[in-house]
């Protein structure tokens, strides 16, 4: 089929190099982060050249926004990833409570974005600029690996910047630097090992928003070896997708052997320089990738070793658009939101109007829809409140 033709059956210059049995299901798809990779149009060229992702405008408004598939998918599927984000929240929860039950020592940090966060540039994407998406909920995340990197940065940072006049210019071996083996461990041959503090990937709090960026590259014939760099071209903006600024990550971990827990203090006050002064992900030299962690969360939730930790009940969630139905004989209300699922037996939580729908919806076969207010409990939600 020659390009004329693909061009002619495609009137909006857009195209997905797809089957068509699977190019029917692209609504249908409530992982953001596999529609991002795996279907993205793509447009074609005057030429022979395929460019990438046709619209990036995040500020189209009404119907003209239907073609903006990249923030206007993920806006669709904010509801249903909120579930299975719950879901991973109550899965780390568990972990740590799990550890917690047999005297490790653990940790949980909020941290705030002052600015926009873009990690994983580097993975497999329909654009220049990569960004990582969790497997399971599709949404962006930081993982494990990432934050033990760059806390394991900021932690020989910090030893330089305290004892700077006792180092001379040269090379610090690793087992010289108090801590660092036993939180990090060592890929030495001599003394490899793993380290005393696990790291887990860290996810919002929230569905978190997305935002558009550009890179302005103004010397594309020279990244492309075709020229020395001159100020004689036009800059070509690459456009790629960050998380907007102001949201809310929760920074988990545990102490699995005890022998890092000498240097719990060295390890909280290297968590702290990494997020709120190096920066996380790509882009930090420009800004990007900062964070501040919240002091009240820091004393409550990662107290030191020594000092009694108080039990806090988890905070409630909302659920927007929850399946609910009403079983007579157990009496029981329940919940669900992608994976999750939430119970309650108190019948005076439902409001009248709304038990009538319940008891009749097998009979009408249509599901009652309503938002509720859950929360967790071990591996399940409480239903608490039902909001009209």
């Amino acid at each position: 089929m020659s390009q004329q033709s693909k061009t002619m059956r495609d009137p909006e210059n857009k195209f997905s190099p797809l089957p068509a049995y699977l190019e029917n299901q692209r609504d249908k798809i409530v992982n953001f982060g596999m529609f991002y990779q795996k279907f993205a149009k793509y447009q074609l060229s005057s030429g022979s050249e395929i460019k990438t992702q046709h619209s990036w405008d995040n500020r189209k408004k009404g119907k003209e926004r239907k073609n903006d598939d990249q923030i206007a998918h993920y806006n669709s599927i904010r509801k249903t990833a909120s579930g299975a984000l719950a879901a991973r929240h109550l899965f780390q929860n568990g972990i740590l409570s799990s550890y917690k039950s047999i005297g490790a020592e653990v940790i949980e940090l909020q941290a705030v974005s002052i600015s926009r966060v873009l990690a994983g540039i580097g993975e497999p994407s329909p654009t220049e600029v990569g960004m990582v998406f969790d497997r399971n909920t599709g949404l962006p995340f930081i993982p494990a690996s990432s934050f033990k990197g760059v806390v394991r940065r900021a932690y020989c940072f910090n030893f330089v910047q305290n004892y700077s006049g006792e180092i001379d210019n040269e090379e610090i071996e690793e087992n010289k630097i108090p801590g660092l083996v036993e939180i990090f461990g060592s890929l030495d041959p001599k003394s490899a090992c793993q380290g005393g503090f696990a790291f887990m990937d860290i996810y919002p709090e929230q569905v978190p928003d997305l935002a558009i960026d550009i890179m302005n590259p103004h010397f594309g014939k020279y990244y492309r070896n075709e020229a020395p760099p001159e100020e004689i071209e036009e800059p070509l903006p690459i456009k790629f997708l960050t998380v907007e600024k102001n949201q809310k990550f929760i920074l988990r971990g545990f102490f699995p052997e005890t022998r890092a827990r000498a240097y719990y203090s060295e390890l909280m006050a290297a968590i702290e320089t990494a997020f709120c002064e190096l920066g996380l992900g790509a882009k930090t030299a420009t800004g990007y990738g900062r964070f501040t962690i919240s002091s009240k969360a820091a004393e409550s939730k990662a107290t030191e070793p020594d000092k009694q930790k108080k039990k806090e009940e988890p905070e409630p969630l909302i659920w927007e658009n929850a399946v609910l139905s009403y079983d007579k004989g157990k009496s029981e209300l329940k919940a669900s939101q992608g994976n999750a699922t939430a119970f309650s037996k108190e019948k005076n939580i439902i409001p009248e109007d709304l038990f009538k729908k319940l008891t009749a919806a097998k009979k009408r076969k249509k599901p009652v829809i309503a938002s509720i207010m859950v929360q967790p409990v071990g591996r399940n939600f409480r239903i608490l409140k039902i909001i009209e």
